[in-house]
């Protein structure tokens, strides 16, 4: 297991572990897989010993309910973990439903209530589908490709009394945010 260790100069320390998952992008969404990605995720989040464990984006790939159905008590029992310690969390995932919509989101846990991050800037046929393309994500067989965008005055994660700003997959290339 390998940590980063993150030094915020004016501030401190924050020892941080940062979690890649292996999963081939054709076996990601595939709901045989999905169970031993789930398990390897917690043991990983389980196992990090920094105060900040980062896992990337999508790392659990399925919204709550379709979770709930598969894994049940899985995010019940992160929250449980992370909020019996000192250590906080942040994880990747899909938020809402196929009926409302969803985001590609990250979830902070740890003692205080769960915090929720919303992508603001999305990618084109990844995350929304530009008008006139539909036929493109139905071909290639994209199950989440019609996220909404979050909001642009996000708050900030707060951890050890640091602020943190996470951003996901390519938000970092726009300075206005």
């Amino acid at each position: 297991r390998h940590g980063l260790r993150l030094t915020l100069e004016a501030f401190g320390e924050l020892q941080v572990s940062l979690i890649q998952t292996d999963v081939a992008q054709d076996e990601k969404f595939a709901l045989e897989q999905m169970p031993q990605s789930l398990a390897w995720l917690e043991q990983a989040l389980h196992s990090a010993p920094a105060e900040l464990v980062v896992a990337p984006e999508t790392a659990v790939p399925l919204l709550p309910d379709q979770l709930e159905s598969l894994s049940p008590g899985y995010w019940a029992g992160l929250e449980r973990h992370f909020s019996s310690q000192q250590r906080h969390a942040l994880i990747g995932l899909p938020l809402g439903d196929f009926d409302t919509g969803y985001t590609n989101s990250a979830l902070g846990l740890g003692a205080a209530a769960p915090y929720r991050y919303d992508k603001q800037h999305l990618v084109p046929f990844g995350e929304f589908i530009p008008t006139g393309f539909r036929w493109f994500t139905q071909l290639m067989n994209i199950p989440l490709g019609d996220f909404a965008r979050g909001p642009l005055d996000a708050p900030p994660f707060e951890v050890r009394g640091q602020r943190l700003a996470p951003n996901i997959c390519y938000e970092d290339l726009f300075g206005e945010v």
